[in-house]
């Protein structure tokens, strides 16, 4: 990236009216300057994680309206 681009991004944030738009931004940074969260996860919370993927790329998932429904 360029410096000439990085002033434009600087010039443009400092701008910005839209508050939404300004938290998510301030959230990326956050989550960059934290790094991978990933590899702070140990091995049961990344298998955790795992079956989660793969329930709901098998479909094995439960709408919240029907959750509720069955446990309200």
């Amino acid at each position: 990236m360029t410096a000439s681009t990085k002033s434009q991004l600087v010039e443009w944030i400092t701008q910005l009216d839209d508050q939404e738009l300004i938290e998510t931004i301030s959230a990326i940074k956050e989550s960059v300057e934290k790094g991978d969260w990933h590899k702070s996860l140990n091995n049961k919370q990344k298998a955790s994680i795992k079956r989660g993927q793969d329930d709901h790329k098998e479909g094995r998932v439960l709408s919240s309206e029907d959750f509720w429904q069955k446990h309200g």
